[in-house]
């Protein structure tokens, strides 16, 4: 990935930032993918961004995030990221994985296949793009939800 999306926003789809920032999650994924396939995407409601600043807080239309939370410039730390602080968009997801294919999934899953990040874009890869990748079922584990809970609403 290119260094394009490193540098400092104050403006993102036409929202101001509540201060400079880094693209972060979905934000940062959305970016990349607009550039590189010149597809829009639908923002969620709330975005994300990482700052200089040692202040965690939220506006009506950011999630503001010290830079110690600052992903990897890489789509797959992004991608963790996002489910991790942002919730679920199946939408966000399913382009994204029909961007980046199958390799860096794989890779993902190959050095972490218990990690519950990585267990969840297994699950959501397959499901949304409806390959199976080419890994073993998992025979050991706990169970890991796919939505969460804190982040969003789940309905029995």
């Amino acid at each position: 990935m290119s260094n394009h999306f490193s540098h400092k926003v104050t403006v993102f789809h036409g929202r101001s930032t509540p201060e400079p920032g880094y693209l972060a999650g979905y934000a940062f994924l959305i970016a990349a993918l607009e550039k590189d396939t010149e597809t829009a995407v639908p923002l969620p409601d709330i975005l994300a961004i990482t700052t200089e600043k040692y202040q965690r807080y939220n506006t009506d239309q950011w999630q503001v995030f010290t830079i110690r939370h600052q992903p990897d410039k890489d789509l797959i730390s992004h991608l963790v990221f996002a489910l991790k602080y942002e919730g679920i968009d199946l939408y966000i997801l399913k382009k994204i994985f029909l961007y980046i294919k199958e390799g860096p999934i794989i890779n993902m899953i190959k050095k972490a296949p218990t990690g519950q990040y990585s267990r969840r874009i297994w699950f959501l890869y397959e499901w949304l793009t409806g390959t199976t990748l080419e890994i073993p079922d998992l025979k050991t584990g706990t169970y890991v939800e796919i939505v969460n809970p804190k982040l969003q609403r789940v309905l029995p």
